[in-house]
């Protein structure tokens, strides 16, 4: 007899579930959502044994407004690209800055059984067109 054998991964972010074993989460949106995370919220040359994972995101979130807006979506694209194959990016949306100088980024993509999902990532401060050293003098 064959069952329905479903995934699981480990719970992000880590933690202990009550019973003392380390918690899993078998939700298909969730499984991908914590892999969308987990890519474009690492910074490429951060992880010391695989240093080309990641996405260079960072690189927008510390320059100027400008750059920001242009370069946020190539970013994704390309990691998603390389990393994430098995999903089909479909949409990125960069919200207006606010007047905290806050901007989000919503990312939508099809998982493999193609059901749509949704992932919101990152809060950048960013403000003007100078980059952040400027903006100190």
């Amino acid at each position: 007899m064959i069952t329905d054998s479903k995934e699981a991964t480990i719970e992000f972010p880590f933690r202990i579930s009550k019973t003392g074993t380390i918690a899993t989460v078998t939700d298909q949106k969730t499984i991908w959502s914590n892999k969308v995370t987990a890519v474009l919220g690492t910074f490429v040359t951060e992880r010391v044994m695989r240093s080309d994972f990641g996405s260079r995101i960072n690189e927008a979130f510390w320059n100027t407004e400008t750059f920001s807006l242009n370069n946020i979506e190539p970013f994704i694209q390309e990691a998603f690209a390389k990393w994430l194959p098995t999903i089909e990016l479909m949409s990125v949306s960069i919200s207006n800055i606010n007047t905290q100088g806050y901007l989000y980024v919503t990312v939508v993509y099809a998982l493999p059984n193609n059901e749509t999902a949704t992932t919101t990532v990152g809060a950048v401060a960013v403000s003007g067109n100078q980059l952040p050293s400027q903006e100190l003098l």
